[in-house]
């Protein structure tokens, strides 16, 4: 298993993304923001945290908050 923190690996093509945690992260913070009535987050980020030697913690947090387009 190759580990690393870059985006690619140098002598190597990526030819299937299988999945990442932001995306997770992601539309978690979705679906609470729109079950609080929400159709906007605002101040949007991620957070990691290393769990011992093989998990990673990936946060995804920001505002919820309901708006309308200005004229």
């Amino acid at each position: 298993m190759i580990i690393s923190t870059m985006n690619d690996l140098p002598g190597y093509r990526i030819d299937e993304v299988l999945g990442e945690g932001r995306e997770h992260a992601t539309q978690r913070l979705v679906e609470e923001a729109e079950g609080k009535g929400a159709n906007a987050v605002i101040a949007f980020r991620f957070d990691t945290s290393e769990l011992g030697s093989t998990w990673t913690e990936i946060c995804a947090y920001g505002t919820a908050v309901r708006v309308t387009r200005g004229e």
